[in-house]
């Protein structure tokens, strides 16, 4: 899901799709984008022009705010993107682990945003009430190392 916020933003996007448990070496990834329209996502809460294919990229007029999501769900994945702003100042999101609608009253659902906000790239919070905590240890409370595959 791409929360557009007040900056026009352009991204282009690919997921990484496999078993959590995979025998291949090589992952499979799977576009999310068709690169010509907006085929396989929903403009949940905005205006039909707030979200429009130019030069193969999902771009984001950022008014009014809201998001577009995709018609399938995903766990066990790896995003990779590629996102520019427009402007100077540009502050959109990513947002994932995300309610299908928004709250009522909210532009957003529950979920975990990414920020790509000009001058924070990456930060990763709850927003609209969802928690997020690092997985620790039940015996030490150390942060659990990340998974090799």
């Amino acid at each position: 899901m791409f929360s557009g916020r007040h900056i026009p933003w352009i991204a282009a996007f690919w997921l990484c799709l496999g078993p959590a448990v995979s025998t291949s070496a090589e992952p499979v990834w799977e576009p999310l984008f068709n690169g010509e329209d907006l085929t396989g996502w929903v403009n949940v809460n905005t205006a039909p022009e707030t979200w429009q294919v130019r030069d193969g990229a999902i771009v984001s007029s950022g008014e009014p705010r809201g998001f577009l999501r995709s018609t399938r769900m995903f766990e066990n994945y790896v995003l990779e993107l590629e996102w520019r702003h427009v402007c100077k100042g540009g502050n959109a999101g990513i947002l994932v682990h995300a309610d299908a609608l928004p709250q009522i009253g909210a532009p957003y659902p529950k979920s975990v945003e990414v920020q790509v906000r000009d001058g924070d790239h990456g930060s990763i919070f709850g927003i609209r009430g969802c928690e997020i905590r690092p997985l620790t240890n039940p015996k030490t409370g150390a942060r659990r190392p990340r998974a090799q595959p």
